[in-house]
């Protein structure tokens, strides 16, 4: 509360004008505000990959499923984890075992989830993959060459491959990947894709295996770069 009446300002002659003095760091003037509109707290679903988790000031994400694809300049993530980094932001990598560095984001996560459990699959060693039993080519149809995948349930033949080649029709549907395998019959056998975001630096190709950070560097006083300090704690609901 006042102890008296604010006071009205008049020019009682001459030019309008007024001199204002300032006391404080000078220093500060310097200083550069940054607006971080990917440090929001929001509630991002249900779900067993996001429920009631932190996400780091700055923002990060660890995955042990990250794959780092060299010809075209990818971080690939089965866990689907990446959509949070947006362009132009730059990533420093942590836990690597060839890819702990700083990159640059180029393009922001492409790419929709893709899981299907297939009743059967042939596996032909060394690289050819046929889905068998009644049910529709479907459940491998949506493979593309070029795609990274995870497969699970798959009678020791589980891991991460790259698909080269979609081929075959109703009755002879099947891909080819990269690795090679041992030849076997696996059942109720998971296929997961996930997504992946470009980044402007050539990495070196590396699978998935190492748990990975990727946390957004900013500026930190307009010079130097760092990693902010704090968590957000992902609400419930």
């Amino acid at each position: 509360m006042r102890k008296e009446p604010a006071r009205t300002l008049a020019v009682a002659s001459g030019a309008a004008g007024a001199t204002l003095r300032c006391v404080g760091w000078l220093k500060t003037l310097g200083w550069t505000f940054y607006s971080r509109a990917d440090g929001l707290i929001e509630y991002v679903g249900t779900g067993s990959r996001n429920q009631s988790f932190g996400l780091d000031l700055g923002i990060s994400i660890t995955s042990a499923e990250l794959w780092f694809i060299a010809s075209s300049r990818l971080i690939n993530d089965t866990a689907m984890n990446l959509e949070i980094f947006k362009r132009g932001q730059e990533l420093v990598v942590t836990g690597s075992a060839s890819n702990s560095a700083t990159y640059t984001v180029a393009k922001e996560a492409v790419g929709a989830l893709a899981e299907v459990t297939v009743n059967q699959l042939n596996w032909s060693a060394p690289h050819t993959i046929y889905r068998a039993g009644s049910t529709g080519p479907d459940q491998i149809a949506w493979l593309a060459a070029g795609d990274r995948v995870h497969i699970t349930n798959a009678n020791g033949n589980d891991g991460w491959y790259h698909v080269t080649a979609v081929s075959g029709s109703w009755a002879d549907m099947w891909f080819q990947v990269a690795e090679t395998f041992t030849g076997i019959s696996s059942y109720t056998t998971t296929i997961r894709r996930g997504h992946y975001i470009a980044i402007e630096e050539t990495p070196v190709e590396e699978k998935p295996g190492a748990t990975v950070t990727l946390a957004v560097a900013v500026p930190v006083g307009g010079v130097k770069r760092g990693l902010v300090v704090g968590r957000f704690v992902q609400p419930t609901s």
